[in-house]
């Protein structure tokens, strides 16, 4: 897993080295790059209630993001793809990361009206839990889909 997280930071300065200052652009398209990242400390990473159970641990997190904007005459498209990873110095058995992504795309349809349709998905293995009674359980994958339809008279 360390492997994994070592590739993903690599590959993200080689990114942000290739995409500065602020995105590059071609005909019509748009692509831009960002990194966020971040260090806390959690001192009950568990969620436990007892202060004997109590676990602390530093958490880094990354989050590398592409999008990308194309602009025409009378409409746009947008995209982006995001990972957000939580990685515990600690406690590595914690360590998770969220994909995210979206597309969707905006059409002027008139001079005062505008019709968009958009789709986000997000994909989290989250980390294992504790059960009430103390048992261990394994990870849990969650997905979720979401399509909005947007209509607005300007």
């Amino acid at each position: 897993m360390f492997h994994r997280a070592k590739a993903v930071i690599y590959l993200s300065v080689v990114l942000v080295f290739l995409c500065w200052p602020g995105g590059a652009k071609g005909e019509g398209y748009s692509l831009r790059f960002s990194l966020g990242s971040g260090l806390r400390y959690d001192s009950n990473i568990l969620l436990v209630g007892d202060d004997q159970d109590r676990l602390d641990d530093f958490v880094v997190s990354m989050s590398p993001r592409f999008e990308l904007l194309k602009e025409m005459n009378r409409a746009k498209i947008t995209g982006f793809y995001q990972a957000s990873g939580s990685y515990y110095l600690n406690t590595p058995g914690l360590n998770n990361v969220t994909h995210a992504a979206s597309v969707g795309m905006e059409v002027q349809a008139s001079e005062r009206f505008v019709l968009g349709v958009s789709d986000a998905i997000t994909y989290t293995e989250e980390p294992p839990g504790t059960s009430l009674t103390g048992i261990q359980t394994g990870r849990t994958a969650t997905f979720t889909n979401s399509t909005a339809v947007d209509m607005s008279f300007v």
